[in-house]
């Protein structure tokens, strides 16, 4: 979904790699703002693409980021 992402996979604590999803990271953003009392002030989506190019500058195809 997020095609400016430059990856497309996570590496979980356990240490299995798997496919990011970006739908996990604006559930992610969408709880915290709820337990913010907040939710409907927020947009969720705009938040966790900023939080991915943020990331994307950091990490990369060969260096995914762990969750």
């Amino acid at each position: 979904m997020m095609d400016e992402s430059t990856f497309t996979k996570v590496i979980k604590r356990d240490g299995r790699i798997v496919p990011f999803d970006f739908k996990k990271v604006v559930s992610a953003v969408n709880k915290a703002a709820i337990a913010g009392k907040k939710p409907e002030t927020l947009d969720c989506t705009k938040i966790a693409k900023e939080i991915i190019t943020r990331l994307s500058t950091k990490f990369s195809e060969t260096n995914p980021p762990s969750v």
